[in-house]
């Protein structure tokens, strides 16, 4: 993660060094007050309130620059994740839970940010203090740089004995955090299971051990962490008490004046402070690295990708409007015909053979259908480039098509699990296409959705529609695609009679090459194929 490729994150540097010298001049200037004059007094004053002034605004400054530091690093990197999961295959996407990549954006971004980001700018701001805290201590007398330069070193070798343990807790707790999300999402969908079998004691039970194990995993690495700032605070304050005894000696003895007495009780807390926390910042930010690594370190390897976020210093849309979206890429086979030869696959543990060599024509109609864990849908999502370890060959065209070839640019699909998202009926609809109001309201129509507004709102997944109006705009979708082939997986297998004999009497009155799977097949529908294919 290269933090100085980015613009917002120099200005920020910039801001902070310039305000951790203002707090120590701050502290510095405290020995200004001791004075034997009324005049030198004003004077003395009205500078003090010049510099706490001035560190107030940089104070501002630099907060305002990490947010916006910050903004820009986490559109950079969200940019890089979206990428990165637009370039997957269907299988490498499925290894893992939906909740699993959410977690990505959600935790890990945010905490890779605080442990890298934030650690990063801290150790700057720690650094210069104590750089300039040891100027201005060398400036009071010799004696109290020894002491300080003695405390830098003990305290830079105490965080050494911490490192490689909290960086293994600092990564198990985010494995608990993704583990307790995942658990949580489940018992969530599960509500119904509950509600339905009167089991609730199961939700309270599971609930409580996924919160038990993510809590009592936090709990270690905190008490891990305050172990480690005890032992540092200890050395500080060892650092502290010995330095004003010393100092106390030399104000006795008339060679340190009270002014420099006062400062110093200003500057040596705030010395062995940021020595302290430079310390626990350096474990923690070489932490952050680590995960990083572990979590986002593929992202690094992305090609062709837009550097936008690292131009801009100030917050500007500028950089959100500039962030192109590619295009999809829609190398587009007009797919006429597709055969099937001796396809096998394993299917829930089991070796699934289709010992059939099936065709399907352009234009005509076709319904497949076997028991249940036949090998239908796999036959399908084969075709289709969803599933790619199987044996045998798929020929599309007459030729032997690439496992790994997608098909989706090519073939309009339709499945039972319709997911629609959180916006506009139109959008919903028309997805990456650019459709006029007139185009989709005809589409809508077609389907019988016609009742319905185009800019209805549509809740999550669809709650505020029936099951049938969910499954008629999946069928929209298919429609606006103008594909070649559409293929229907069981895709009214949930709807009533009405509605599924529309849908299918509907798709089959299209020109484009049909396939369906479908449990049960209405005579009327029977008649009106041109092949029937039995998966025994």
């Amino acid at each position: 993660m290269k933090l100085l490729k980015f613009n917002s994150v120099k200005l920020s540097i910039t801001i902070t060094i310039m305000y951790s010298m203002s707090q120590v001049l701050a502290s510095y200037v405290l020995s200004l007050l001791v004075v034997d004059s009324k005049d030198a007094l004003i004077r003395n004053i009205l500078i003090i309130l010049g510099v706490y002034m001035a560190n107030a605004l940089l104070l501002y400054l630099d907060q305002r620059c990490k947010y916006v530091a910050n903004y820009y690093l986490t559109m950079d990197i969200n940019s890089k994740i979206d990428r990165s999961i637009s370039k997957k295959t269907y299988s490498d996407f499925m290894c893992k839970e939906s909740g699993e990549h959410a977690s990505l954006y959600v935790n890990d971004v945010p905490k890779v940010l605080e442990l890298v980001f934030d650690k990063y700018i801290s150790l700057i701001s720690k650094g210069t203090m104590t750089v300039f805290i040891v100027i201005a201590l060398f400036k009071i007398h010799y004696s109290m740089v020894i002491i300080a330069l003695i405390s830098l070193i003990v305290m830079t070798f105490v965080p050494m004995l911490f490192q490689s343990t909290l960086s293994s807790y600092i990564i198990k707790v985010q494995q608990e955090r993704e583990r307790y999300l995942n658990k949580t999402r489940e018992l969530m969908q599960g509500f119904n299971t509950f509600l339905e079998n009167t089991a609730f004691s199961v939700f309270l039970k599971k609930s409580r051990d996924a919160s038990h194990k993510y809590a009592s995993c936090v709990v270690k690495v905190k008490s891990f962490a305050g172990l480690m700032s005890g032992v540092l605070t200890l050395v500080n304050s060892l650092t502290t008490i010995s330095a004003l005894a010393i100092l106390s000696f030399f104000v006795i003895k008339g060679k340190v004046s009270f002014g420099s007495y006062l400062a110093v009780l200003g500057l040596l807390p705030r010395f062995g402070d940021s020595v302290m926390e430079f310390m626990a910042d350096k474990t923690f930010y070489k932490s952050g690295k680590e995960l990083y690594q572990k979590k986002l370190g593929y992202i690094d390897e992305l090609i062709n990708y837009n550097h936008t976020y690292e131009i801009p210093i100030f917050m500007s849309n500028n950089a959100y409007n500039k962030d192109s979206i590619e295009k999809d890429n829609e190398d587009i086979i007009e797919v006429s015909e597709i055969q099937s030869k001796d396809i096998c696959f394993n299917f829930d543990g089991k070796m699934v053979r289709i010992n059939q060599n099936i065709y399907f024509e352009n234009g005509k109609k076709y319904a497949i259908f076997g028991e249940s864990g036949c090998g239908k849908s796999s036959l399908l999502k084969a075709i289709i480039g969803e599933i790619n370890d199987y044996h045998g060959d798929i020929m599309i065209n007459g030729k032997v098509k690439e496992k790994n070839l997608i098909l989706f640019y090519d073939i309009a699909y339709v499945n039972q699990n319709t997911y629609l998202f959180n916006d506009t009926i139109k959008d919903n609809i028309q997805m990456n296409l650019s459709l006029s109001d007139g185009e989709v309201l005809e589409i809508m129509k077609a389907v019988k959705l016609e009742s319905l507004d185009l800019n209805y709102m549509i809740t999550e997944n669809g709650k505020n529609l029936s099951g049938g109006q969910k499954q008629r705009i999946a069928l929209a979708r298919a429609i606006a695609r103008k594909k070649n082939v559409i293929i229907m997986d069981e895709a009214t297998a949930n709807l009533d009679k009405v509605t599924t004999s529309f849908i299918e009497n509907f798709i089959l009155d299209m020109d484009s090459m049909v396939i369906m799977i479908s449990h049960h097949l209405s005579e009327e529908i029977k008649e009106r194929l041109d092949g029937v294919v039995e998966i025994i």
